[in-house]
């Protein structure tokens, strides 16, 4: 390619032409991207996926390997399944069976001009990362009850994870009815009849109907995992209306401050309940941000105070952070606010309110764990947190770490 390079530049300054050079520079210094397609889904709401590829090229298309999914909307690293050089995606092919609904959805998409330019642009441009230019990896399609289908970009360092603003709709389909009946083509037994109708199957995959079994029974027969999806489903009554609130963006900045002068915020990460994510450290990155975030659900922040290093994380409430966005805002999404943390002088403490116009709203339910390093020693210790039990409070449909 070095040489290539050289000869072409030559060529282009003994033509003269400075435009052939920088055109010729351009395409030797382009990074060539590449990508894996993947799918998830809400935590407990079980997705099995029969049919899945992601189109792109010329009538071409990659597919997974792995076919069940239910660990949480965020959990999008793909394992198992094609890679994808510098071309974007066109479009998908799946189809589904959503254990909880008890419905088998198919979409057979071709992504508009306007939806491929962004695609495009995405891929291509990528982001600032820490380390330079970072570009995107995985492209996941989120499956969220009622077929709804949204778009998840995740770059190759897991430096950000990006929502695209569009989305499809699945259809309710019974194509292959037959195919489940019989035990699905890829299992070894296929050719035996399995069950007399869908429902069955159903019942079988919910342990409910002719195969109810009490969740004792389910526990001590298949394991933890297992009794604690039909529990979450059969006690709290799994929600399908929430996930359109996940996905509302509001015009909303962070902000941080200290009651002490000379301290210094060096990183920040956000995430919020639309499966955005971005970490961005104030010298290499700050333009890493997201524009318009959905609801904040995790925020952790670095400052350094002297020669002590502190790191702050929070976990927020969903239903307390659902009330004060839309008490503040109201029903005008795109007027200016600012989601503020204020840390203490002695930074064993953070106040963090929303400030938008003549309102401002404290938060009282966050969970919050700070720890500092002394940069001298190395050593650690514990300076704040009021997180109880081994697990830090989660959203609705997002996986436990």
């Amino acid at each position: 390619m070095k040489k290539m390079w050289i000869i072409l530049a030559v060529v282009a300054t003994l033509l003269g032409s400075l435009g052939v050079y920088k055109a010729v520079k351009s395409i030797c210094n382009r990074h060539f991207y590449e990508w894996q397609p993947w799918c998830s889904a809400p935590k407990e709401f079980e997705v099995y996926t029969h049919y899945f590829y992601v189109k792109y090229g010329d009538d071409k298309a990659v597919g997974i390997g792995r076919d069940l999914f239910s660990g949480g909307i965020d959990q999008c690293d793909p394992q198992e399944s094609g890679v994808v050089k510098n071309e974007i995606p066109t479009g998908f092919h799946i189809i589904y069976a959503a254990i909880q609904e008890r419905k088998i959805y198919e979409a057979d998409v071709n992504f508009s001009q306007e939806e491929l330019n962004i695609l495009r642009s995405k891929f291509e441009n990528g982001y600032q990362c820490y380390e330079g230019r970072d570009y995107f990896s995985s492209f996941c399609i989120c499956i969220l009850p009622g077929g709804r289908l949204r778009f998840i970009l995740v770059g190759e360092r897991q430096k950000r994870k990006e929502t695209l603003d569009f989305e499809y709709t699945a259809e309710e389909t019974h194509k292959i009815d037959d195919d489940i009946l019989y035990g699905m083509k890829s299992s070894p037994a296929y050719g035996s009849k399995w069950w007399n109708s869908v429902d069955e199957f159903f019942d079988f995959m919910t342990f409910d109907g002719d195969c109810f079994e009490d969740l004792d029974t389910i526990k001590s027969k298949y394991g933890e995992k297992t009794y604690a999806r039909l529990k979450y489903q059969r006690e709290k009554n799994f929600p399908m209306e929430i996930w359109e609130k996940y996905f509302v963006r509001f015009n909303y900045k962070m902000a941080f401050s200290h009651e002490k002068d000379n301290v210094v915020c060096t990183c920040n990460v956000n995430a919020y309940t639309n499966v955005e994510r971005v970490m961005l450290g104030f010298e290499n990155n700050p333009s890493n941000i997201i524009e318009n975030p959905s609801y904040i659900r995790e925020s952790i922040w670095d400052w350094i105070d002297g020669n002590i290093s502190y790191t702050a994380k929070l976990y927020f409430d969903e239903n307390e952070v659902f009330d004060i966005f839309d008490r503040a805002f109201g029903n005008n999404s795109t007027q200016e606010g600012i989601l503020t943390y204020k840390v203490n002088k002695n930074s064993d403490s953070i106040d963090v309110y929303l400030k938008v116009g003549d309102i401002s709203i404290p938060f009282e339910k966050t969970q919050i764990n700070i720890y500092a390093r002394d940069l001298k020693t190395g050593e650690y210790s514990d300076v704040y947190n009021n997180i109880e039990g081994e697990k830090h409070q989660q959203f609705t449909g997002y996986r436990y770490y």
